[in-house]
């Protein structure tokens, strides 16, 4: 069987999970798009300076990305702008270096795998997602949008004999990236996690959830790897509710990855006896991750105890990005940031698009007090907002060498800041001996988004 026909089996079957799981609400016939024409892989492949990989090469053929991703379990919403959503279109592909170069500039500080080779690259081993080869994120290739924190990336730098590159899926939140050895295996293990998934709600639905009871047991009993693995059982609750006490008795297990799964499931009971468990948390709790694991529901639950809980959480640590972007969400990170000042609520909101955030980060922006990291994390987050003062804002920014050009230049793009992001690029950096055949790229790219 051809790569072609490998992919395309691959590719309706991995379609064929994502839909059976979908809520009766996300209903759609498909989630695949019109293939891509020769053309469009062509020039993806001239920008890039690279021949793509076999397996994603087929896919692209088949679909011009799709509207989810693998490791996610329902349809994705296009952003304002009517692109980043699930798979990348091959206009839309790129570099993460380019694409999300805050992400590759706060990994790139984080430890390198000190893993032999053999056993790094060996796709069969359990891995440790927090293991990896963080001197290749420049060179990764961007084919997912980066919605909540996480997106499927390939890599170059570990090519295979059959010209296959290594594909992660990568989450800033869990945190790290598992590695498989092509994107043909990262679509075949995500079919085969999703069945799984359908079948565990099915057979939750019915009443009937096989193993649930030696999870909680071996989590009372054991911290050791093998029994803290199963608090993704915990997490994966349907109805949690029957299971509330058992939950609670295990809030206090020494290790951070099964309290934020047995946080997320109380969490999702609605009970005043649940509401005490988690506003208790408050006090109790400092990992950030954890506390993520309950902001849902301090956003949304009519009690106004927990509305003040969430706003007093945000005053410290980095958990704004857990916040979901629904109104209640936006309203309690909106609360936050007049209260508190934390610049991470205000980031949020300028990223999900909220326009009260838009004056404030304005200002902050124009701001010559404004810390550089700040500046540079505000400009990453602008690309929702299409507000011109906004746009003149980042633009002015990165005149004055306060934020990176290409960073400036991404936002203002998504934006749809054309004119602005065009007098960015000076007749001088066009003409640099080093970088100017990259600046005409950003140019013909400019051009070829106004067309």
């Amino acid at each position: 069987m051809s790569v072609q026909e490998t992919v395309h089996r691959l590719v309706l079957d991995w379609e064929a999970a994502v839909l059976d799981g979908l809520d009766e609400d996300e209903r759609v016939p498909s989630i695949l798009r019109a293939p891509a024409s020769a053309e469009a892989i062509a020039a993806l492949e001239e920008r890039l300076g690279r021949t793509l990989p076999p397996s994603y090469r087929a896919f692209l053929e088949l679909t011009d990305g799709a509207i989810t991703k693998p490791g996610w379990d329902h349809i994705l919403l296009p952003s304002n702008e009517g692109d980043d959503a699930g798979l990348l279109t091959t206009g839309q592909v790129g570099w993460l270096r380019d694409k999300s170069p805050d992400t590759v500039e706060i990994w790139s500080d984080g430890p390198e795998s000190n893993l032999p080779d053999e056993v790094y690259f060996d796709y069969s081993r359990t891995q440790d997602c927090v293991q990896l080869k963080v001197s290749h994120l420049p060179h990764l290739l961007q084919i997912s949008c980066f919605e909540w924190e996480s997106a499927i990336l390939l890599n170059p730098l570990a090519c295979q004999s059959d010209g296959e590159w290594e594909a992660w899926s990568f989450d800033v939140t869990d945190p790290g990236a598992f590695r498989y050895r092509s994107f043909a295996d990262l679509l075949r293990a995500d079919t085969t996690e999703l069945r799984k998934r359908h079948a565990q709600e099915i057979a939750e639905a019915s009443g009937y959830i096989p193993g649930l009871e030696s999870a909680f047991a071996e989590l009372d009993a054991r911290t050791d790897d093998a029994a803290v693995n199963r608090h993704w059982e915990i997490r994966q609750l349907q109805d949690p509710q029957p299971w509330l006490h058992r939950l609670i008795a295990l809030t206090d297990h020494p290790h951070a990855d099964v309290r934020s799964s047995v946080w997320s499931a109380i969490a999702r009971v609605p009970t005043t006896e649940a509401l005490e468990a988690v506003l208790g948390l408050v006090h109790t709790e400092s990992d950030e991750w954890v506390i993520g694991s309950v902001m849902t529901r301090l956003a949304t639950d009519p009690d106004p105890r927990a509305h003040q809980a969430g706003v007093d959480l945000l005053s410290r640590g980095r958990i704004a990005y857990t916040v979901y972007a629904d109104q209640a969400g936006l309203d309690l990170l909106w609360d936050a940031w007049l209260l508190h000042d934390n610049p991470e609520c205000l980031e949020r909101l300028v990223g999900c698009g909220d326009p009260r955030a838009t004056e404030p980060a304005r200002a902050l922006l124009v701001d010559a007090s404004t810390p550089a990291d700040r500046i540079e994390r505000l400009v990453s987050a602008a690309s929702r907002p299409r507000d011109p003062s906004l746009a003149q804002a980042v633009s002015a920014v990165a005149q004055q060498g306060r934020v990176d050009v290409s960073s400036a230049l991404s936002t203002l793009m998504q934006m749809g800041a054309l004119d602005e992001a065009l007098a960015l690029i000076t007749p001088a950096m066009l003409d640099d001996a080093e970088q100017g055949e990259m600046w005409r790229g950003w140019v013909e790219m400019i051009e070829k988004q106004r067309r």
